[in-house]
């Protein structure tokens, strides 16, 4: 008797585990849909591929996994919605801007940081940010994208 109540104890110890808490649930992300890439004050204004590719892990609100923004790859970053947008190259971190992102949509909108306008050969102006917002084809949807998300 003292097996049979010990070993559903411990089934239910298992399942509760699961439940609450050992049970990992995130979305694979994939998306290569169109971005734009503009300033604030219009000087930037134009089409740019961007993908974004990983895990997106509902418990934490985070994502990891990879980015590429025209022809710069990023193999390891993550990010938690409204806050920086990590870059790893082995141990060294470096931050490309800060991100907004809707899971449900997959809407994203990133400010660039002068790291990534560098790589990207656009003049960085700490006085006129520059913001990277998709799925948008014009400078109108990505002003939208931005705005949505950033409330």
């Amino acid at each position: 008797m003292k097996k049979y109540f010990l070993l559903g104890f411990i089934v239910i110890a298992i399942v509760l585990y699961f439940i609450f808490g050992g049970w990992t649930i995130s979305d694979k992300i994939n998306i290569t849909s169109p971005a734009y890439i503009y300033s604030l004050d219009g000087r930037t204004s134009e089409k740019i591929n961007v993908e974004l590719m990983g895990d997106f892990n509902h418990k934490d609100n985070g994502f990891r996994g990879s980015m590429k923004i025209g022809n710069i790859n990023y193999s390891t970053v993550l990010f938690v919605p409204g806050l920086n947008l990590n870059s790893y190259n082995g141990k060294e971190k470096t931050i490309l801007g800060r991100i907004f992102y809707d899971n449900k949509s997959h809407q994203y909108s990133v400010l660039l940081n002068k790291e990534l306008s560098d790589s990207l050969n656009i003049q960085y102006d700490p006085k006129n940010t520059l913001i990277i917002s998709s799925p948008a084809t014009n400078y109108d949807q990505a002003k939208q994208i931005h705005q949505n998300l950033n409330k």
